[in-house]
């Protein structure tokens, strides 16, 4: 049986690294991958044979009001993201999108209203301090002004939230900000409603 060896390779930071700067090491590991083809009885699925994706409808108004912003999206990419440099905004297929607790439609628009929430910090808007995520705290406030610009437009638009699987990740971030900041939480919140007010402004809401 013919196989393959595989690598993964990756910088993980050190939970005890001292001092402001993050500390890494290197992780190195090995597979060894078969053919699914070489193996009896493997009978592979995929994830929408499982039932486990949904289907992501359009939804027009959102469509409308996104559109009048001039944000610039970029779908079918590995991830959602927004990008400061090129100022665009990533997203995944909607094929990935899960029916979860609320369906893959209002999963998509949640995702997608949250990184419209960090495109309005782009130096050509509202100039919002974006930094990297070796700058924990920094990175922890942007992504709790998106998380709560997505939940203002979210409630605006009737599209009902759920926790993703990030927010865990999330939320101990925010809480060691919160922790060092008791304000924090007041001034992600004014910033969230500055990028809707923002976002509502160039849409014509």
């Amino acid at each position: 049986m013919l196989k393959a060896a595989t690598f993964f390779y990756k910088k993980v930071e050190k939970k005890d690294s001292e001092g402001d700067e993050p500390e890494f090491y290197n992780c190195l590991k090995s597979y060894c991958v078969f053919n699914a083809d070489q193996i009896e009885g493997y009978e592979p699925t995929t994830g929408r044979e499982k039932g486990e994706f949904g289907t992501v409808e359009r939804l027009e108004e959102i469509e409308s009001y996104i559109k009048a912003t001039g944000a610039e999206i970029q779908e079918d990419k590995d991830q959602a993201c927004f990008y400061p440099v090129s100022d665009h905004i990533d997203m995944p297929s909607k094929d990935l999108f899960f029916d979860n607790g609320q369906s893959a439609t209002e999963n998509y628009y949640a995702v997608l209203l949250h990184e419209l929430t960090h495109w309005t910090g782009g130096a050509k808007r509202l100039d919002r301090e974006q930094k990297s995520r070796t700058d924990k705290e920094s990175y922890a406030f942007e992504e709790l002004v998106a998380e709560l610009g997505s939940a203002f437009l979210c409630a605006q638009f009737g599209i009902k939230q759920q926790g993703r699987d990030d927010h865990a990740m999330y939320i101990k971030s925010w809480l060691q900000a919160l922790k060092n900041d008791k304000k924090l939480i007041f001034k992600a919140a004014a910033q969230s409603q500055k990028a809707v007010n923002f976002l509502n402004e160039k849409a014509g809401v």
